[in-house]
């Protein structure tokens, strides 16, 4: 059985990777780990508060975006647990044209929802929604941006502020 409805214009969006010290992540990425994977900071650190995280976004070289998360202070956060549990690997994010659709079919296929598709700050207001895969684990689907499909994998639209280090134009 297939468990996720990878077809229909889905990609990797972005890797979930929790830490409990976002900053010190960070460091390290462009620090001791700069000369093996050429990080970009994408976005971040920016607080999530509706999700209770801190969250920064980095492209590695070859393309991947590696989305940094820890737990916001005075949250509830959904990610407390995994932290104390060392951390690590999370979720993987796939962007979608149709989210319902996708959501729906995943559904279909086993999985179960975690968090209903709603719109999250992050990514410029698009919807994203998590379910947990019997097969894959949890699992982030991000709608597609409507006025690009896409094109700013993993970091905001052309008129927002982001913190990087190569002009928004080479980010792309």
């Amino acid at each position: 059985m297939v468990h996720l409805p990878v077809s229909g214009g889905m990609k990797i969006d972005h890797v979930g990777v929790t830490t409990a010290d976002i900053e010190a992540a960070l460091a390290s990425m462009f620090g001791n780990l700069a000369g093996n994977l050429a990080p970009v900071r994408v976005r971040g650190p920016l607080d999530n508060v509706a999700r209770g995280v801190r969250q920064a976004f980095v492209r590695v070289e070859g393309g991947l975006v590696v989305e940094l998360l820890s737990p916001l202070g005075g949250t509830a956060s959904p990610i407390s647990q995994h932290v104390r549990s060392g951390g690590g690997a999370h979720h993987i994010c796939f962007v979608t044209p149709d989210l319902a659709a996708t959501v729906h079919a995943a559904k279909q296929n086993g999985a179960r929802v975690v968090v209903a598709p709603t719109p999250d700050i992050a990514f410029e207001g698009r919807s994203i929604a998590f379910l947990m895969d019997p097969l894959y684990g949890l699992i982030e689907f991000l709608e597609s941006d409507r006025a690009d499909q896409g094109h700013h994998q993993g970091h905001p639209g052309r008129d927002e502020i982001s913190f990087t280090s190569l002009p928004a134009s080479e980010l792309d």
